[in-house]
């Protein structure tokens, strides 16, 4: 008999990564560059000169291959794709665990 446990909402966290809150922001961020992209109707190379970002890293944040960027030079790709970008720091009040999120 098959056992299922109940997914946690991050895939990272539930694969074991000690980072995981960090993996999933990073994640997002690079969805969102890839929407960007795509509305925009722009092409990896044309990225490139907007972002300066080399095309080969771009294809492969677009693919999800994102663990090797920051996530502050994942902001400045979406800043310079045209983004607004922000940052909010809230009080924890709650027993949980404090968290990072991408809205």
């Amino acid at each position: 008999m098959e056992t299922i446990t109940e997914s946690s909402g991050n895939v990272f966290k539930d694969l074991g990564f000690e980072n995981y809150e960090e993996l999933k922001v990073k994640a997002e961020l690079a969805r969102q560059i890839a929407v960007s992209l795509e509305l925009q109707g722009i092409k990896q190379k044309e990225a490139e000169k907007i972002t300066g970002v080399h095309q080969g890293d771009i294809s492969k944040i677009v693919n999800g291959h994102c663990e090797r960027f920051t996530i502050d030079r994942l902001f400045g790709m979406l800043l310079k794709l045209g983004h607004n970008v922000r940052i909010s720091v809230d009080p924890h009040l709650s027993k949980a665990s404090a968290h990072l999120s991408v809205a």
